[in-house]
């Protein structure tokens, strides 16, 4: 999978961002996410993360560090990035007023969701106390792997993850 992350970036100069990410991965104990691109900080490029059993190593190429280290499975399993833990598609069809329709392609399904945040002066022009908050995320029905996903603020577009490329890897 490789997928863009554009966002609205906090603060108050409300810079647009995005990262380009490449993916592989088998299950939670098998993966490795490498950044293609990255326009608030082109040195991150070629920066990776890969799990394999109970090791996880990566690189920071802006940093230029790298670590490699043996994990405690028993304390949780890591997730290549937030939006793409499956188990969150489960939590949020509980949000009160969840909708979830079937997407403009055969297996996948759209949820769509409005929380209310407070406004935080220090990362956010504030002009409301509390904005409503619209999440979309599109996902595969069998499996709840995360597709996409687009969030606004009092229609405003401040996120939006593409899947640009995509498919499913054989278990042989």
């Amino acid at each position: 999978m490789t997928y863009k992350d554009w966002q609205l970036y906090n603060g108050q100069e409300r810079a647009p961002r995005h990262r380009v990410e490449q993916l592989v991965y088998q299950d939670q104990l098998h993966w490795s996410s490498e950044v293609l691109e990255e326009t608030a900080a082109p040195d991150y490029v070629g920066s990776y993360m890969q799990v394999n059993d109970d090791i996880i190593k990566g690189a920071n190429k802006k940093l230029r560090a790298f670590d490699e280290r043996k994990i405690d499975l028993s304390e949780g399993f890591y997730a290549p990035a937030e939006w793409l833990v499956p188990i969150r598609i489960s939590k949020y069809k509980q949000v009160p007023g969840a909708e979830i329709r079937p997407a403009d392609k055969p297996g996948l399904m759209d949820l769509t969701f409005t929380e209310q945040a407070p406004c935080d002066p220090d990362t956010w022009p504030c002009e409301k106390e509390v904005y409503d908050v619209t999440t979309r995320i599109r996902y595969w029905a069998d499996s709840e792997l995360p597709m996409g996903m687009t969030v606004t603020s009092n229609g405003e577009l401040v996120r939006e993850i593409t899947v640009t490329a995509f498919e499913w890897l054989s278990l042989k």
